[in-house]
C-alpha cells in the first residue's frame, strides 16, 4: 500500500512537508513509474506537485533503478503533477491535472500516473562564416543516418540556432535549406544521440548573401556597367562568385585596392553572388570606346547582416 511509511520514504524522499489531513489522521501516495525504452538515468528526473496556483507543494526524485515515484497527499485539493526533468528531456504527458477528493480521483484509488521518456534534444546553429550568429528562417532537417526520409522540420531562431526534440538516441545527418541567395561552406551536419542531448555546435556555415542592383538610364536598363566593390574589413579571398581584377581603365579612388567586379546584364541587374557580413561600398564604372560615362552616385556604401541584400537605390547615367 502507498501508506506504508517505509516505501515511501525509500522511494520517495521527502523534501517538503505537507501540512493538513484528509481525513484528520489518515495519508496516502500518489505514485507511478517515470518510464523509458531506453537506458536513461532516472535519478535526475523529478516529479512535482503544483497547487492550480503554481505553488510547489512537494516534489521527489525517482528510484534510481526502477524509476518509481510517490508523493503523498494530505489535502482535497485540486493539483498538478509535473514531471520535470533535465533540459532537452522530452515525456510524454509533461503534467497531469488531479482533482483529489479522496474517491474517485486516481491517486486515491492507487492507480499509477505514469510518464514516458519520448527522447533527448540536438542543438545546433547555423552561422554567417566569421560569425558567432547566423541568419533567421532557415529550415533545418533531420534525418536518420544515410537516410533521405525526413523525421523533423526546423527553422533557424533570430541567432541561427535551431533545436530538435524527442530524438531518441542513434546517429542522425542534419541538412540546411535556404533561398538560393545564401551559399553555404557546409550545408550539413552528423549528429550521434546516445544517453544525453546532442549538441552539433556551428557546423553549418554559410560563406555569403547575395547582393543585387539596378542601373538605367531615362527608365531603361543598361547593360556593361562595371560595379567595382571595396571593403576595410573584408578579405578578398571571403569573397565568392565575381570577377577578382579591375576593368580596364578603371583607377581606384585614393588608390584603394578593390575586392571584384560584376557588370550589369541586359535588364540593368548587377549580382554579387556570395558576399560575407560586412560593410561594403561599390563604385560604378562605365567606359565606352572613346568616352567615359559618368553614373550617379558615384559610390554607394551597403552592409551585409546574415541576409541578402536588394539595394534599393538605382544607379543612373548623368
Amino acid at each position: 500500500m502507498r501508506t506504508n511509511l517505509f516505501l515511501f520514504c525509500v522511494l520517495a524522499p521527502v523534501y517538503t512537508i505537507l501540512i493538513g489531513h484528509i481525513n484528520g489522521d489518515s495519508v496516502f501516495g500518489c505514485g507511478g513509474f517515470v518510464k523509458s525504452d531506453v537506458d536513461i538515468n532516472f535519478s535526475l528526473v523529478e516529479v512535482k506537485l503544483y497547487t492550480m496556483h503554481g505553488s510547489i507543494k512537494y516534489q521527489t526524485d525517482c528510484a534510481p533503478n526502477t524509476g518509481y515515484y510517490l508523493i503523498p497527499l494530505y489535502d482535497k485539493a485540486d493539483f498538478k503533477l509535473k514531471v520535470e526533468p533535465p533540459k532537452g528531456w522530452s515525456f510524454e504527458p509533461e503534467s497531469v491535472e488531479l482533482k483529489i477528493d479522496g474517491t474517485t480521483d486516481p491517486c486515491s484509488r492507487q492507480e499509477d500516473i505514469n510518464f514516458k521518456f519520448t527522447g533527448f534534444s540536438v542543438n545546433g546553429k547555423v552561422i554567417s562564416k566569421g560569425q558567432v550568429n547566423g541568419p533567421s528562417g532557415v529550415t533545418v532537417t533531420l534525418h536518420k543516418s544515410g537516410s533521405p526520409d525526413i523525421l523533423q522540420t526546423v527553422t533557424t531562431a533570430e541567432d541561427g540556432s535551431y533545436i530538435f526534440s524527442k530524438v531518441m538516441p542513434g546517429d542522425y545527418d542534419i541538412k540546411a535549406t535556404a533561398s538560393p541567395k545564401y551559399k553555404f561552406i557546409q550545408q550539413q551536419a552528423k549528429a550521434t544521440v546516445t544517453a544525453d542531448n546532442g549538441d552539433v555546435g556551428s557546423s553549418i556555415v554559410i560563406a555569403g548573401y547575395q547582393v543585387v542592383g539596378k542601373v538605367q538610364s531615362e527608365g531603361e536598363p543598361i547593360k556593361g556597367v562595371n560595379f567595382v566593390l571595396f571593403s576595410k574589413v573584408v578579405n578578398k579571398q571571403d569573397v565568392l562568385d565575381c570577377e577578382k581584377s579591375v576593368p580596364k581603365g578603371f583607377v581606384s579612388p585614393d588608390k584603394q585596392e578593390s575586392l571584384c567586379y560584376v557588370t550589369s546584364k541586359d535588364d540593368g541587374t548587377f549580382t554579387f553572388p556570395s558576399l560575407p557580413v560586412g560593410e561594403f561600398s561599390i563604385v560604378p564604372f562605365f567606359k565606352g570606346e572613346h568616352i567615359r560615362f559618368d553614373v550617379v552616385p558615384a559610390s554607394m556604401e551597403f552592409r551585409v547582416l546574415h541576409n541578402a541584400v536588394d539595394l534599393q537605390v538605382k544607379f543612373t547615367f548623368n
